[in-house]
């Protein structure tokens, strides 16, 4: 790989796929390279696969994610509390980022939360962030959730 050149990568599997096309950036930007495009999909032992994608449209990246299921992260919120189970269910996201600035929103959902075995319901929430570049002492995401509220039962 150069530098300054565009990054094209695209592995398939029979049903899996990993597409991700990386321009180099020229101006202000937060990142060297900026994603005009990208397609995950990742199905294995699952009935419904992982959907991730996203397209650049000027400065701001469009992005869905689809199924992405919480166990794999392993989460356990409750541990300060001698809760021990695990997060569970699916994450959804309909996301816009402005690759420029950092700024960004869209609308989070989770399906069928659960706590160990205790199901919860729905979860939905906008979201609104503004990400820190990449060359910065702390690279994260700040999510501001408001109306936060379950779903379900």
């Amino acid at each position: 790989m150069q530098l300054n050149q565009n990054v094209l990568l695209d592995l398939r599997g029979q049903v899996d796929r990993l597409a991700v096309n990386l321009q180099p950036c020229r101006g202000n930007c937060l990142f060297p390279y900026l994603p005009t495009s990208f397609n995950l999909r990742q199905a294995y032992e699952r009935e419904k696969p992982i959907l991730a994608q996203g397209k650049l449209n000027g400065d701001r990246l469009a992005m869905e994610v689809a199924d992405f299921p919480l166990a794999l992260l392993d989460l356990r919120p409750g541990l300060r509390y001698q809760i021990v189970e695990q997060l569970g269910g699916n994450f959804n996201a309909d996301l816009v980022v402005n690759l420029r600035n950092g700024h960004g929103q869209g609308n989070l959902a989770i399906d069928g939360v659960t706590l160990g075995t205790t199901a919860i319901g729905e979860v939905t929430a906008p979201w609104l962030t503004k990400i820190k570049p990449y060359n910065s002492n702390k690279a994260s995401l700040k999510p501001l959730l408001a109306n936060t509220k379950p779903r379900g039962h």
